[in-house]
């Protein structure tokens, strides 16, 4: 595989594009992205990411309390300068993703020559990466090639492990170039899909040596192999596949849709398909259908997306669903959905559902890679699965009609994205990311009952430190302006299941990253309210034996909230959260690995104005999970 790329910097702007590719056995360009993301391109960060995982690096502030340093060997230069050669390892017993290798540091600026670096840990990736560095001026240093050698023990060949190797060079670098920061794209990475001939020229031109036999009959070779083995369509497949979807003609089938379960509907099964993107492109057309065992209701829906510009994400896009919603919940429409594999486990025991048949249609455009805006219609018949009902002056039932236009953003400032010849692909999640959702009710509009305004917000923060592990931060606020029934109120994301015994309510509970383990189903109601959630993920700081290394999680969440006439709203809890709720937890993680998930324990505590009466019931002690890939 030779790929040839052009970076331009001019901050704020930093991008990288892809100007030749060619991979023995395979047309899609999009291999360029296995050698542009395969480690950091500076050893200077606090963390060096290598293949997608970070580790923390031996030269970060500190380092010397978390790894071992020995002085190997020093070398004079013939301008006077030593150049000392150190090794590294992690000290015994540390709990952090550590490195171990040699570094060579040069006495005139204290700066890098060049690095070897492997991961530490004898279960992580077989890879070894190899930087080098040149002095490009007073103190002036700048990488100038990458390697990396990478063992595949998952491939045997006659009891051989075959490795990758990677070799970049850096080539025509100037530090003080004449750039225009509009010419330099705002994603990180382009890749553009050019003719064999134009790439072949290119290649050639700066490769700075013919290709050798043995080379030349690789392509060759395995071009041809792959023509009659399908290399490109089985790649296709796995592709598809890590996406949660099965290929089958011109559909693809959505894995997540066949079997879930909740405790209202019981065991839901069902089918979602969309087309493929290879069959039609620029046009996606979905649909699905399920069948709830325990309510005994059928659910279906179908939805088509239009592409208009391809790099900017500009699409039309109308759904339709005939199916239950949560009662109060809180639903910014296009953000990320969590599923199980992101420990999402809550919507397993929510209760209060509304039966919702849903029109919506609307666009959305990226203008700029970090920035998404949608603009929306959207109507909707809502009828509360229990007895919950609601009575104003001008209405009395709990069967409800919604019309609303609507406006929303996703801005992500820090995330990475690829501009690719399939799209948009994001590199790097990155945080902050705020999303803001506003929609106007009318009830003149459609046949819409209500007129209101309805607000809601979701902050997301992550940082990664060095000596405390990761830190988490979600804000939430919304907020609802007019007379409305309890469908499009809000209550926080709780977590504690309303039964009669506290030890049911615990044991075979699963802990939700992100709710309020102690807080009942439908405990709180509010037209108004604020959330904060603290994470504080110590990882395998405090201890690590061997494979055994279990985290430590600190949370402490907070919500706030008020309730304009609660005698509306019959039969469903409606007292609101004026007084605060708070609520603060352990949890001791990956105590027991099973494959790919780990197992851990967590134990939460109840307080403040909204404490009940028994102390014990303040309590709550779950299982918890945290997939360990």
């Amino acid at each position: 595989m030779e790929t040839l790329t052009e970076r331009k910097v001019k901050k704020p702007r930093d991008n990288e594009e892809v100007l030749a590719n060619r991979t023995s056995g395979f047309k899609n360009p999009m291999f360029a992205m296995l050698v542009t993301q395969l480690q950091s391109f500076s050893f200077y960060q606090d963390y060096i990411g290598i293949s997608g995982s970070e580790y923390l690096n031996p030269i970060s502030k500190g380092s010397t309390r978390r790894y071992y340093f020995i002085i190997e060997d020093s070398l004079f230069t013939e301008s006077g300068d030593t150049i000392f050669t150190l090794s590294f390892r992690p000290r015994a017993k540390t709990g952090f993703n550590a490195l171990e290798g040699v570094i060579n540091i040069d006495s005139r600026d204290w700066a890098i020559v060049n690095l070897r670096a492997s991961p530490a840990n004898e279960g992580g990736l077989p890879i070894e990466i190899r930087q080098e560095y040149q002095r490009f001026g007073p103190h002036t240093w700048f990488p100038t090639s990458f390697e990396a050698d990478i063992k595949l023990r998952m491939v045997q060949i006659n009891d051989a492990t075959p490795s990758a190797i990677m070799r970049r060079k850096l080539m025509r670098i100037n530090l003080d170039p004449k750039l225009d920061r509009s010419s330099i794209s705002r994603n990180e990475l382009t890749i553009e899909e050019k003719d064999e001939a134009e790439v072949d020229s290119l290649l050639n031109a700066f490769r700075g040596e013919e290709l050798d036999s043995l080379e030349q009959n690789t392509y060759t070779f395995i071009d041809s192999i792959s023509e009659a083995e399908n290399f490109e369509r089985n790649l296709n497949l796995l592709i598809t596949l890590n996406r949660g979807y099965i290929p089958l003609y011109w559909v693809n089938l959505d894995l997540g849709s066949i079997v879930n379960y909740n405790e209202y509907e019981g065991f839901r099964l069902g089918a979602g398909v969309e087309t493929r993107r290879d069959m039609l492109d620029w046009l996606t057309l979905g649909a699905y259908y399920a069948y709830g065992f325990k309510d005994k209701a059928h659910k279906y829906g179908g939805n088509f997306r239009l592409e208009l510009i391809k790099n900017l994400r500009w699409e039309v896009f109308g759904d339709y669903r005939s199916d239950i919603f949560e009662t109060s919940g809180f639903d910014i429409p296009g953000i990320e959905k969590q599923s199980l594999f992101q420990n999402s486990y809550r919507r397993l025991y929510v209760e209060q559902w509304d039966y919702t048949q849903r029109l919506r249609g609307g666009m959305r455009i990226d203008p700029f890679p970090n920035l998404r805006l949608e603009l929306a219609a959207q109507h909707e018949r809502r009828t509360t699965t229990r007895d919950y009902r609601y009575i104003s002056d001008q209405f009395n039932g709990s069967s409800f009609r919604f019309s609303e236009l609507s406006a929303g953003l996703r801005f992500a400032p820090a995330e990475e994205y690829a501009e690719t010849p399939v799209g948009k692909i994001k590199l790097k999640q990155r945080y902050p990311i705020f999303n803001l959702h506003y929609a106007k009710g009318m009830d003149d509009l459609w046949g819409g009952d209500f007129d209101y305004h309805r607000v809601q917000f979701q902050g997301d923060y992550k940082r990664l430190s060095r000596g405390f592990g990761e830190t988490t931060i979600r804000l939430r606020a919304a907020g609802v302006f007019g007379e409305v029934p309890a469908a499009k109120l809000f209550t926080p994301a709780s977590n504690f299941r309303n039964v009669s015994s506290q030890w049911e309510a615990n044991i075979g509970s699963i802990a939700d990253r992100s709710s309020f383990e102690t807080m009942r189903f439908n405990e709180f109601l509010n037209d108004r309210f604020v959330s904060l959630m603290w994470r504080q993920d110590f990882r395998s700081i405090f201890y690590r034996r061997g494979d055994f290394a279990p985290h430590l999680e600190m949370v402490h969440r907070v919500a706030f909230g008020s309730l304009n006439n609660p005698e509306r709203h019959l039969n469903l809890g409606s007292k609101d959260l004026s007084d605060g709720y708070y609520e603060s937890g352990l949890e001791f993680n990956r105590l027991y690995l099973i494959n790919f998930l780990a197992v851990g324990v967590g134990v939460y505590y109840r307080y403040g104005p909204n404490q009940l009466a028994d102390n014990f019931d303040n309590f709550a002690i779950k299982l918890s999970s945290k997939f360990s890939f």
